[in-house]
């Protein structure tokens, strides 16, 4: 898994690619976690470049929304598609999650 992030007045793109899994996921969520305890009030997580997630990477985005709600920011998921659009919607959290297509559709949004 690779992450990259990219910030602008507190609204952070954080572009993942590969396997988001129980050995990546702790990478995911400190980065995540970093972003959410500096000035992080928007997160917007672009899964587009994403292969697999599973319920650990799941776990972390909730993570890492419920620690923005708190601080009244918010986290908005993009490019769900495949096995990580599955993984989602089986989840059911296609109704906690703010999913976008695209990244500039999420940021019209924050």
């Amino acid at each position: 898994m690779r992450v990259g992030t990219d910030g602008v007045d507190g609204v952070y793109v954080v572009a993942v690619s590969g396997e988001v899994d129980l050995y990546s996921a702790p990478d995911l969520l400190g980065t995540l976690r970093e972003l959410a305890d500096a000035d992080a009030r928007r997160l917007v997580v672009d899964v587009t470049g994403t292969s697999f997630i599973d319920s650990t990477g799941l776990g972390v985005l909730i993570a890492a929304t419920k620690m923005l709600r708190l601080k009244g920011g918010d986290l908005h998921l993009v490019g769900t598609h495949g096995a990580t659009e599955r993984a989602v919607y089986a989840a059911g959290l296609h109704t906690f999650f703010n999913l976008s297509r695209t990244v500039d559709d999420a940021l019209d949004h924050t």
